[in-house]
């Protein structure tokens, strides 16, 4: 179960923080196609690039804001969070993109997969 930050004094922000990730984790999980699934390496990249690790920081501060207004998590609040995590992603993915291509001479094409990254974060969205 995820405490909210505000109301429940009891749990402490490490443990509101491990909740909120395994939440936001299973419904990525859920919500992000499998890689035995057609395009199987762009769902793979997909997956790759969703769960390289990190806080979830975003979607749990959406559920934890939706928590306070509401008095408990909302239906579906965590699939907003993963959406907010897939954006997130998919923002990260273009803007290393970006900055690589930028060092890259015009005409000069890029077969270090930079293209199939893309691809998987424009899924992402």
């Amino acid at each position: 179960m995820l405490y909210s930050l505000f109301s429940m004094p009891t749990a402490s922000i490490q443990e509101t923080l491990e909740a909120g990730r395994h939440i936001v984790d299973a419904a990525l999980d859920r919500l992000i196609p499998s890689v035995d699934q057609q395009p199987e390496s762009i769902h793979r990249a997909m997956r790759h690039s969703v769960f390289a690790g990190g806080k979830r920081l975003r979607p749990i501060l959406c559920l934890e804001a939706a928590r306070m207004i509401a008095g408990s998590l909302p239906a579906g609040i965590e699939e907003l969070g993963s959406a907010l995590e897939m954006l997130h992603t998919y923002s990260l993915i273009h803007d290393e993109s970006a900055a690589r291509a930028s060092h890259v001479p015009c005409g000069v094409r890029r077969s270090d997969g930079h293209s199939g990254r893309r691809r998987a974060a424009d899924l992402c969205l």
